[in-house]
């Protein structure tokens, strides 16, 4: 076996002198990569010194001055040096270490926060012989610490302002981390436990499953353990399944449409809309169905009762018989001819659709009049039950025709009117940005992808601007949110005046802005983005007394012919903007080279949320 490994000797040669200046300089080396400057004071000789690192720190040549007493303060801020002199003689007179943050001024102007520790020597006497230290450049350390306090303050911004936006909605809202433990609730959510949000956060899904306020309620406590627990495993096992899949969830009287999608962090995001009152007018339109359908089997017994049955519903309901002849309608059913069901018993389908284009389509040509009276004798001859719509004016029903066995045709026209604008509203608002009135950043993705698909084919340039307002923030802090919201409308009045109708104009978020100019090479886009940032910043926009000066960042990616994909213009386009706004802001850039979109490095923030 082999001996403990020799220490290398020194040079022959090297006196003590030479081996103790080679190891000064391996420590101040050492002390230089790790940012670290050496210092001493020897109290005896009232020697102060430094090593090259500290001078290095406060940006000055070794030596650059005489140290003593007072000269070593002169690289410390003004404000720092009086309580850097009675830190270090609390130091003395305790006899103890010392420790010190302070920052330093170097001759170029800039800052640098240092930590000075030194350790105390006493001499036989018991006396402060020396100290021997480190100063430390910590400035990376302070910038990261207050760039983790302001992001811990953005997070705790952030959850409030979710918070409250998720009161605001009717359906339950419910967020739980990767470990399955809630972190935010809405009231909706949190009343069928019988408890107020904060006081269900933390707890996990289980245990809020297990909770007697919510047994109860949930038409579960009357179940003995063992039949709770088949129901417990079988409801956690959706919950972790979290599949995004909507899904009904009965309990007791209640009934809820839930949908639990898990995020790729492993949080769940689970809603919850309650459904019981749409279940029960469910049940009551079947009840109402079953009872028409037995009256509607009576009507060759009864049918004065049937005509009575039949005028008390709101839908048009009509009665054809074999020979497709009306055999009886309601008020409802003949109020859209204008007329008495009295009046139009009698009368064949043919006939009455005839007189139904006449009354409400008269300015139809007599091509397309035969045209649409040949698509509605279709219809009612295939009597299968299938719905279609029928529009009548500005008023819209849906119709169902049934043929019976014996031949007899049953017509039931209910009115969606108001279901339609629904629709329509509905509609609006998924591509529609409410604020504004531009497309949203739904419709921007799935209009943007076709547009670009069309002019790929047409062998068209596009290009993509993308521009946000500088200092928003700073409006809302000082005039307020309502204020905000003006200068986001008129931004979008003056988008929609300088820009071509047929441009794609988005509010994708916030105060982010996206054009998608259409048939545009690179000059032509750089020209109408100056033409849109000049009218911005000139508009004259007051809110009350205040005038708002507003100005806009713009970014602007034109992909290669033949290359145009909507994401990857959107991140070169927001690498642009990026620049733009650290180049000072009010101010158009575009990527340096055009190949896919693909211009700048790193990830923009577009690519970072994907």
């Amino acid at each position: 076996m082999s001996g403990p490994h020799p220490s290398p000797p020194s040079e022959p040669s090297e006196s003590p002198a030479a081996v103790l200046a080679r190891r000064i300089r391996q420590l101040e080396l050492a002390g230089r990569i790790a940012g670290i400057g050496f210092w001493d004071y020897d109290f005896t000789t009232g020697r102060f010194w430094w090593s090259e690192e500290i001078w290095r720190i406060a940006g000055l040549e070794p030596d650059a001055f005489r140290l003593d007493a007072e000269s070593r303060l002169a690289i410390f801020h003004p404000e720092d040096r009086e309580a850097r002199r009675r830190a270090w003689a609390e130091a003395i007179a305790a006899k103890r270490d010392f420790d010190h943050r302070a920052r330093v001024i170097r001759p170029d102007g800039s800052i640098r926060h240092v930590e000075t520790r030194g350790l105390c020597r006493l001499d036989e006497r018991g006396e402060v012989a020396g100290y021997f230290g480190i100063l430390q450049d910590i400035t990376e350390r302070i910038e990261n610490e207050r760039r983790l306090e302001e992001a811990i303050r953005q997070a705790e911004a952030d959850r409030a302002l979710l918070q409250t936006a998720t009161e605001v909605l009717f359906d339950g809202f419910a967020l739980f981390d990767p470990e399955d433990r809630l972190v935010l609730c809405n009231r909706a959510f949190a009343a069928l436990y019988g408890e107020e949000p904060e006081a269900l956060a933390g707890r996990s899904f289980e245990e809020l499953q297990r909770l007697p306020a919510f047994r109860h309620r949930f038409g579960l406590a009357h179940l003995d353990e063992t039949a709770f627990a088949r129901w417990l495993a079988e409801r956690l096992q959706r919950h972790r399944e979290a599949s995004g899949i909507p899904r009904e969830v009965r309990g007791g009287d209640l009934c809820f449409w839930v949908q639990e999608r898990r995020l790729r962090d492993g949080s769940i995001v689970l809603c919850r809309t309650d459904i019981t009152a749409l279940k029960r007018t469910e049940e009551n339109l079947r009840s109402l169905a079953q009872a028409f359908a037995r009256a509607r089997h009576a009507a060759e017994a009864a049918h004065a009762l049937l005509r009575a049955a039949t005028d008390v519903l709101s839908d048009g309901f009509a009665l054809f018989g074999p020979d497709d002849r009306l055999r009886l309608c309601n008020h409802a059913f003949a109020a859209l001819e204008g007329t008495t069901p009295q009046a139009l018993e009698g009368r064949c389908f043919a006939e009455l659709a005839r007189s139904h284009l006449d009354r409400h389509r008269p300015g139809l040509d007599p091509e397309a009049r035969a045209r649409e009276l040949a698509a509605r004798l279709a219809l009612h001859a295939r009597a299968d039950g299938t719905p279609f719509d029928l529009a009548v004016g500005e008023r819209h029903y849906v119709v169902r025709e049934h043929r019976l066995p014996d031949g007899h045709t049953v017509l039931l026209q209910t009115e969606v009117t108001h279901l339609k604008q629904i629709e329509r509203d509905l509609r609006r608002l998924a591509t529609i940005d409410e604020l504004t009135e531009l497309a949203n950043r739904r419709q921007f993705f799935d209009r943007g992808r076709r547009l670009l698909e069309r002019a790929r084919r047409h062998d068209q340039r596009v290009a993509l601007l993308l521009f946000d307002l500088d200092h928003f923030k700073q409006i809302n802090d000082s005039h307020g949110h309502a204020a905000g919201d003006l200068v986001l409308r008129r931004v979008a009045d003056i988008c929609r005046s300088t820009l071509r109708s047929h441009d794609l104009v988005a509010r994708l978020g916030g105060e982010e802005f996206a054009v998608l100019l259409i048939d545009t090479d690179r000059e032509e886009a750089l020209a109408v983005a100056e033409r849109l940032r000049t009218a911005i910043a000139t508009a004259d926009i007051r809110y009350g007394e205040h005038r708002l000066a507003v100005t806009i960042s713009v970014g602007i990616a034109v992909p290669e012919a033949g290359r145009e994909d909507l994401e990857a213009c959107l991140a070169a386009a927001d690498r642009a903007l990026y620049r733009a706004k650290h180049e000072g802001r009010n101010r158009v850039c575009a990527v340096v080279h055009e190949g896919s979109a693909g211009g700048g490095s790193g990830p923009s923030r577009h690519e970072r949320r994907r």
